[in-house]
């Protein structure tokens, strides 16, 4: 995939020691909050394989805002969130810079394959940017995006990158948890995650130290 071949990912199961400063927080980790990510930036979490459009447009193109739809049909995008087909994510926003584009409608789908239709959300394009916010609370396997053409005469453009953002990295339960006495009075606490677990700045909601032996911050 041109334009990635930089990029470089880690995905591990693991367990890990941690030396912590504060026992608490660890114990009690915010499990309830969205660690929101545009997925498109991703090709991990959204691959090209991930990506279909009606009429067909090369998944990268589409990643990177370079597609061009034939005049006289009303382009559809669809984005798998979830490599897994029971999961759903819950998403947040999609946007994206358009050209001839009158309304956007982004329907989320289930894992059944259902459209959520109580749920679809429908714009008109104010110039040249398509954007679309949904409530919390949202989930979805796929979305759908169809774009509607101002004048059906002229191709539909895509001329920024696709921007998917929703919480495909919520924090779980921390999973088998124990903490640790030493005789010199440190703590430690020893942490299993689950698979897979995606790690370029940080592990699974935690930011380490490149000793693993320090809890910073939740993400």
């Amino acid at each position: 995939m041109s334009g990635y071949n930089n990029l470089v990912y880690l995905v591990f199961c693991f367990t890990v020691f941690l030396n912590i400063s504060n026992v608490a927080s660890l114990v009690t980790p915010p499990i309830d909050q969205c660690n929101l990510i545009n997925g498109m930036d991703r090709p991990l979490i959204i691959p090209d394989s991930s990506i279909s459009t009606f009429p067909y447009v090369d998944p990268e193109r589409v990643r990177a805002g370079e597609a061009w739809f034939i005049a006289g049909i009303k382009p559809i995008i669809i984005i798998n969130l979830s490599l897994s087909s029971t999961e759903e994510v819950e998403i947040r926003s999609v946007s994206v810079n358009v050209w001839n584009v009158e309304f956007i409608d982004v329907t989320p789908i289930s894992s059944n394959d259902v459209e959520k239709t109580s749920d679809i959300v429908t714009k008109r394009v104010s110039g040249l940017e398509a954007s679309i916010s949904f409530p919390n609370d949202v989930t979805a396997d796929k979305i759908r995006i169809a774009l509607s053409p101002t004048d059906s005469n002229l191709v539909v453009g895509i001329t920024s990158k696709l921007d998917v953002r929703a919480c495909f990295q919520k924090p779980d339960k921390v999973h088998n948890l124990a903490v640790i006495s030493i005789d010199n009075n440190e703590t430690f606490a020893v942490v299993t995650w689950k698979c897979p677990v995606e790690s370029s700045l940080f592990i699974r909601g935690y930011e380490l130290t490149s000793s693993l032996d320090v809890v910073v911050t939740y993400f």
